[in-house]
Order: structure tokens, then sequence, then C-alpha cells
């Protein structure tokens, strides 16, 4: 399937028009409308970026005819990542001095850290 043909399959799944689409995506109206005009050869990344995140698909759904399913070639979620106490050490002390933080206030940071991979994973159904 085409971008365009794509395009319109998620506009119509939408109820959007073209104005409505240009409006809530920042694509200027003249660059959408002139997907049917000249075509889709020369589209920016940042373009195609700012439609996949208004229509919540993949860059690569739009830009890969081939891909047929709106979040790339597997639509299941990613399950969440293990987060080790190493990655979290890590991230507060760039590794170091894993001792001086308290067992409370490490516990609470991984209980967050968990909470966003997790949160991640929703945002991917």
């Amino acid at each position: 399937m085409k971008f365009i043909d794509k395009f319109d399959l998620m506009l119509s799944e939408r109820k959007l028009n073209k104005a409505e689409f240009s409006r809530l995506s920042g694509v200027p109206y003249t660059t959408v409308d002139g997907f049917y005009k000249k075509g889709t050869d020369n589209i920016k990344l940042s373009t195609l970026q700012k439609i996949a995140t208004c229509l919540n698909c993949t860059v690569d759904y739009l830009a890969i005819d081939s891909i047929t399913e709106p979040h790339g070639t597997n639509s299941k979620p990613t399950p969440p990542a293990k987060i080790s106490d190493k990655d979290i050490m890590f991230a507060l002390l760039d590794g170091d001095k894993y001792e001086e933080i308290p067992d409370e206030v490490f516990n609470e940071v991984k209980e967050f850290a968990q909470w966003i991979a997790e949160k991640k994973m929703r945002e991917q159904k």
C-alpha cells in the first residue's frame, strides 16, 4: 500500500479532513494538499515524523509500502525492559557511591523507573 493510500485511510478512520489534520499535526495545509497534487516522493523526514505522531503510527509504516500494520511489522506492544539496580545506580550517580543512597530513596526511584517502563508499554497498545 502506498503512502497516500495509508494517509487517506488513516484520515478516514479518524474522521479528519486535510484542514483538520493540518491544524492538529502542524504540517502546513499546502504540504498536505501537495501530497495529492505533486506526489510524495520528496517528503521531509520531519514532516513524516509529525504525520506519524498525529496519526499514532510509525514512520516506517508511512514510508515503506510493504508494511501494512500502523505500528510497523510487529503491532504487539514491547514488554517493559527489566530495569536492573546497576542501571538505576548509573542513572542516579554515574555508577558511583552506591552505598550513599538510602534504601528508601533507591527503592522509590526503582519503583518510578518501573512505572515509566509500564507506561511506555501502555502507550504502545
